[in-house]
């Protein structure tokens, strides 16, 4: 596992270097370099976090009629 963490591309990383990528809170100029660092057939997941702080996401409720969605 590699961790980087850097505000603008690129990375020092060489063309598809990996198989999975991730990231929080992507912003535009970063596709082309995510794009450039998968390996063909690579998969990238992004994690885009709602609007609550960190404290509200811990503290959420979770019951199952919390979380239900309406029909």
């Amino acid at each position: 596992m590699v961790v980087a963490t850097r505000d603008e591309p690129p990375l020092p990383f060489a063309d598809e270097s990996f198989d999975l990528i991730t990231s929080r809170h992507p912003i535009t100029v970063w596709w082309t370099e995510i794009a450039r660092l998968l390996r063909p057939g690579g998969t990238y997941f992004a994690q885009h976090p709602g609007p609550a702080t960190v404290s509200e996401l811990l503290t959420r409720d979770r019951t199952p009629a919390a979380t239900m969605v309406p029909a």
